[in-house]
């Protein structure tokens, strides 16, 4: 830990950004193993922008996602590390399609088809009208979220971009499989460290929201 707070430090007063730049595996786990360690951490947030480094599989909450969704005790949503808080009232739909979407691609169900999305938003709409109303909501989702790749729709199916929005809901699954194959002090610290409350809670009781929370 020593070495790395050193050459971190000198990388930053040398304002050097591109640490490692010649071998991204090499900087992406070395800026993991200092956010993780809480060594230099604004700098390394500067790494991995200036480099687009991309998270590797055991990113967690640390990694400075572009977009952080959280949905235990409640709902909150993070844009490169700032807390969203719109400037007026928002549009509720493309914030219920970002939920039905973080509940959906943590259950590892697989890609959501867009009838379904559309069926589950807006039961009460003939289908056309529906997935016509879902597709100005991935409009206005990618907007809001300031990135087009976010919301990623192959086939006639969605999912959100697993290399751009982190998920505590996903996590808290991936955190619970590792507690059930390695009962482990620390494998229990990550599960109680992700879980902060019912799924969604104060959200209303939407239909599709019961299977979820149960």
């Amino acid at each position: 830990d020593a070495l790395l707070a050193r050459g971190l430090a000198k990388a930053r007063r040398d304002d050097f950004p591109m640490l490692l730049w010649r071998v991204p595996a090499q900087a992406t786990s070395l800026c993991l193993a200092a956010l993780e360690r809480g060594i230099e951490s604004d700098f390394v947030r500067q790494m991995i922008r200036a480099q687009k480094l991309a998270p590797p599989p055991a990113a967690g909450p640390v990694w400075p996602w572009p977009v952080r969704v959280l949905t235990l005790g409640g709902f909150d949503l993070e844009l490169d590390d700032v807390p969203y808080r719109p400037a007026r009232k928002a549009q509720d739909r493309p914030l219920d399609l970002l939920k039905l979407l973080a509940v959906h691609d943590s259950a590892q169900a697989g890609r959501l088809s867009k009838p379904h999305a559309a069926l589950l938003l807006w039961p009460d709409a003939d289908e056309g009208n529906a997935l016509k109303s879902l597709d100005m909501a991935i409009g206005r989702l990618r907007k809001l979220l300031g990135r087009e790749d976010a919301v990623q729709v192959s086939d006639g199916r969605l999912t959100l971009a697993p290399a751009l929005v982190w998920v505590d809901l996903r996590a808290l699954h991936g955190a619970l499989g590792q507690l059930r194959s390695a009962p482990t002090p620390a494998a229990l610290d990550a599960v109680l460290s992700l879980y902060r409350g019912p799924l969604l809670d104060g959200d209303d009781e939407a239909p599709w929201l019961l299977g979820p929370r149960r």
